[in-house]
């Protein structure tokens, strides 16, 4: 029990250093396009079981897109920074379990966007509202 107690102190840890990050990367929107293909160039990549982490970077990825667009800027800036730094580790190669590792190089990642999906998930669920408002009103 010890031993996944501090496991999880280093991954909040980790997310407090990628939040860092995502608040300087927020202000280069090249910057932000540039890792929202990343991400999903990975995500396409690595489309393993588990669904779940798949869909919940999925939304993550539509919303810092229609942010980008200046399509929805509802997202508290709070939020956008939580997204933006689970996206940023998602597609850091080298995390606390590097992705490489056969079976088990994505859970790290898994368990970080679902760290940050439980912090902002009211404000994943108002844009997913508004997605498919857009979505079914065209």
């Amino acid at each position: 029990m010890e031993f996944q107690s501090r496991n999880f102190q280093r991954l909040a840890a980790n997310l407090q250093h990628y939040k860092t990050i995502a608040k300087q990367l927020v202000k280069d929107e090249e910057q932000v396009e540039d890792l929202i293909h990343q991400a999903e160039e990975k995500a396409k990549k690595q489309a393993v079981s588990i669904s779940q982490f798949i869909e919940t970077l999925t939304w993550f990825i539509r919303l810092l897109r229609a942010y980008l667009n200046k399509e929805y800027r509802q997202v508290p800036w709070r939020s956008l920074i939580m997204i933006l730094a689970g996206v940023i580790y998602f597609v850091n190669p080298m995390d606390i379990v590097p992705d490489f590792i056969a079976g088990i190089g994505y859970l790290d990642d898994a368990t970080i966007l679902a760290l940050v999906m439980r912090n902002v998930q009211k404000d994943v669920e108002a844009f997913r509202e508004w997605y498919r408002h857009q979505k079914y009103s065209s």
